[in-house]
């Protein structure tokens, strides 16, 4: 055991850039790791020996690649870039699962409040990111001195049960349900998404992917949800809370402006549903909201790929080009769920197209438009892929300039409809912050957006260098979160 949490250490000051000596060359290496590490229970090899092992296992798996016929575009990149996301953000996802149950069903089958598990994450991960990982980077011995007396074994990587009661003096059982539900115990991983829990050796808690472990949380609340409700009644009622939770999004960000949920219109004898309508300044913005279960890393190639996301996008697609024609007919007018008749412009507005996914749609997200037409029927209009974590990222700096965001929907729009050869980059928020910098605007105007771009029968592949935007949005927006909550603590 004390072997582990030596390793364990190693492997928490790579990860966290404190103190780079393995010789793991990108972050998705460290992730696979973990979960090698945890097949080599009682077996006293060194952690050379370890990584050696690794190594030839990944080469492994390069060869057999290497010798299969199947055409896999994103074998390598799936094994090498590793997506982040804000740490609120992501957390965010399980407001829909408390919108579809409520406060005392949660209660119910959980044991403990909704809100309890947020504060009890949101300790675990200031403990790391602001506490430890500060204090082992201080250089004055006297300023370390003081970190210690503030927080509580500051100079562990590892935190244990006891250090939490100490922060929740009344809540011992509560806490006890919420490590159990969100911790495993090292050797019992059985997939990488074990590796991103909290991991459990003895008394000690290690928490490594803070972002993998806010995403990943999502399913293990909703399997005992499904369990409890059934799953046509979960399928159900997941659909309709992530259109709820989307749309409550929508009217805070957008107080001024007009949205509109479920309004129904009739077109070539059929009964149709807008998820969410938007009107803003220049655009007019439908949003086509799919809670379905959707995961890029379990398609073994492109075809499976493309037919997993046909399966689970693809209405919302057909919903989005029948909207389409009903208003390049003329048509403008549509009624409430309570049967109101509304009529909208849209003559004096751009209208823009959001296919708004719960989960993550990785590499794919970018380049939709480049899935032939085979798989996704009737498309004659692609829209913007958003998943939700970006949906909530994006609205944030809309409420600080809306016109930005119209700008960004503009060009988007407008690239991905005239230029579908063309994949920018893998990350839709890398694309969002170089589409609305001003330094890019000549690159952008003069060439992403050219029309002689889609002349050329070329596969034109453009990647923004390391991330940089996303990593600006994320780290503004933990730096909101993390303080603001040690705020909101030190005021109450």
């Amino acid at each position: 055991m004390y072997m582990l949490d030596s390793f364990l250490k190693i492997i928490y000051d790579n990860y966290y850039d404190i103190n780079r000596t393995l010789d793991l060359e990108v972050d998705k290496d460290i992730i696979n790791f973990v979960f090698f590490l945890s097949k080599y229970k009682g077996k006293n090899l060194s952690l050379e020996k370890i990584i050696s092992d690794f190594k030839k296992s990944k080469q492994m798996k390069y060869q057999k690649s290497i010798n299969e016929t199947v055409n896999d575009s994103f074998f390598a990149e799936k094994d090498i870039i590793h997506f982040t996301y804000p740490f609120k953000e992501t957390f965010r996802r399980l407001d829909i699962l408390y919108d579809m149950i409520g406060k005392s069903k949660w209660k119910e089958i959980f044991g403990y409040d909704f809100e309890m598990l947020y504060y009890v994450i949101t300790v675990i991960i200031c403990r790391i990111v602001l506490c430890h990982n500060c204090y082992v980077q201080m250089k004055d011995e006297n300023e370390k001195n003081n970190f210690k007396n503030l927080f509580y074994n500051v100079e562990n990587c590892f935190f244990t049960k006891k250090e939490i009661f100490g922060y929740f003096k009344n809540n011992k059982r509560e806490i006890e349900l919420i490590l159990n539900d969100i911790s495993i115990d090292f050797y019992d991983q059985k997939s990488t998404k074990d590796s991103c829990l909290i991991l459990k050796n003895g008394e000690k808690y290690y928490l490594f992917f803070i972002w993998d472990f806010l995403y990943n949380l999502y399913d293990i609340f909703a399997e005992k949800i499904k369990n409890n409700l059934g799953n046509n009644k979960f399928n159900d009622k997941r659909g309709k809370s992530f259109e709820n939770v989307c749309f409550e999004n929508i009217q805070k960000t957008f107080p001024n402006y007009t949205s509109y949920k479920s309004i129904q219109y009739d077109y070539k004898n059929g009964n149709h549903e807008v998820d969410i309508l938007l009107i803003l300044n220049k655009t007019i913005v439908m949003f086509e909201c799919k809670a379905g279960s959707f995961d890029t890393y379990k398609s073994d190639d492109d075809g499976k790929l493309y037919q997993n996301f046909a399966k689970v996008f693809g209405k919302g697609y057909k919903t989005i080009n029948v909207f389409n024609d009903y208003i390049s007919d003329g048509n403008n007018t549509f009624r409430t769920k309570n049967g109101k008749k509304i009529q909208i412009d849209f003559k004096n507005h751009k209208i823009i197209y959001v296919n708004l996914s719960l989960y993550n749609i990785e590499f794919l997200q970018t380049n939709v438009q480049k899935i032939k037409s085979d798989k996704l029927h009737s498309v004659k209009v692609y829209p913007i892929c958003w998943n939700f974590i970006d949906f909530l990222t994006f609205t944030k700096v809309a409420c600080a300039n809306c016109d930005l965001l119209e700008e960004y929907f503009i060009k988007r729009f407008n690239m991905i409809n005239q230029n579908k050869q063309l994949t920018f980059d893998y990350d839709e928020a890398d694309v969002f912050g170089f589409l609305i910098d001003p330094s890019q605007k000549e690159f952008v105007e003069n060439y992403l957006l050219k029309s002689s771009l889609s002349n050329q029968n070329l596969d034109i592949n453009f990647n923004i260098s390391n991330g940089v935007y996303r990593k600006e949005f994320n780290e503004e927006l933990d730096k909101q979160y993390l303080f603001g909550f040690i705020d909101s603590v030190n005021n109450n």
